[in-house]
Order: C-alpha cells, then sequence, then structure tokens
C-alpha cells in the first residue's frame, strides 16, 4: 500500500493519509477474520464439527481464507447471506490492495452473487451500492474504500 506525505500541501495530504488508513483497515478486519477462522480449529473447541469439518476441507483444497469464511457459513446455514457474499468481496478486495502485482478479478459468479444482493446493501448499509463497490475493487491499482 502506497503512502506518501507531502507537508507543503496539507488537503492532499490528508487524502492520501485517510485513503491509507482505510485500506489498512481493510487488510486489518481481513486479517482479523483469518485469525478467527484458525482459532475455530484450536482448543479449546468452540465450532461444532462440521464448521471444523469445512475448514479443514477448505485448507485441503487450498482454498485460503475465502474458503474457510465459506465453510464456516454453510455449517452454520449462512451460506447465501449477502453479508458472507460481503465479506467474500472484502477479501478479494485486500488481496488485491495488499498484493498490488495481483491482476485477480472477481469471479463472474461472486459478482452477480454481490449485485443479487444490491437491495439488501443498500437498505441494510447505509446506502452502500454494490456497483460502485465493485468498481473500487475492479480498478487498477484496486481504490480505498469510500468513506
Amino acid at each position: 500500500m502506497k503512502v506518501s506525505w507531502a507537508p507543503h500541501n496539507r488537503s492532499s495530504s490528508a487524502a492520501r493519509s485517510r485513503e491509507f488508513a482505510t485500506k489498512a483497515l481493510l487488510a486489518w478486519l481481513t486479517d482479523a477474520l483469518d485469525a478467527y477462522t484458525r482459532a475455530l480449529t484450536r482448543p479449546p473447541n468452540i465450532a461444532t464439527a462440521a464448521v471444523e469439518e469445512g475448514i479443514a476441507r477448505a485448507y485441503e483444497r487450498n482454498e485460503g481464507l475465502a474458503g474457510r469464511v465459506r465453510a464456516v457459513a454453510a455449517a452454520t446455514g449462512q451460506a447465501e447471506s449477502a453479508e458472507v457474499v460481503l465479506v467474500d468481496v472484502a477479501i478479494a478486495w485486500r488481496n488485491r490492495l495488499v498484493h498490488q502485482t495481483s491482476a485477480r478479478k472477481l469471479s463472474k459468479s461472486l459478482e452477480s452473487a454481490a449485485l443479487s444482493h444490491s437491495t439488501e446493501y443498500t437498505d441494510l448499509y447505509q446506502g452502500l451500492h454494490i456497483e460502485d463497490l465493485i468498481g473500487h475493487v475492479e480498478q487498477r491499482p484496486a481504490a480505498a474504500p469510500n468513506p
């Protein structure tokens, strides 16, 4: 994540600082999810057997964090929820922000799933327009979320 400081232009520096902080927050939140899914498989056992088995399968298939989140969602009856789709988009976005050479785009199925929840996102998340969010994810380099 690039950031620079140019105190001679305070407004520009403030905007870049806000963008960096927002990108860092997205990376931190995604890493917190990673830590959570890993903690579910360690003692003390707080996850159900279905959750643990799903996470183990995601590891076996090398599906990364997105696969582990989907496994937890499936085992808890949340596989099709708008929030799980949004988390999946956030993981892809974080990967594009952190790994700047990543050319990976959102899969068509993930984009379609996100668009299918468009009304929910607008109603439940302060007017979030998923089309705009997808556009930010797809920018090269990926743009920071807007406040």
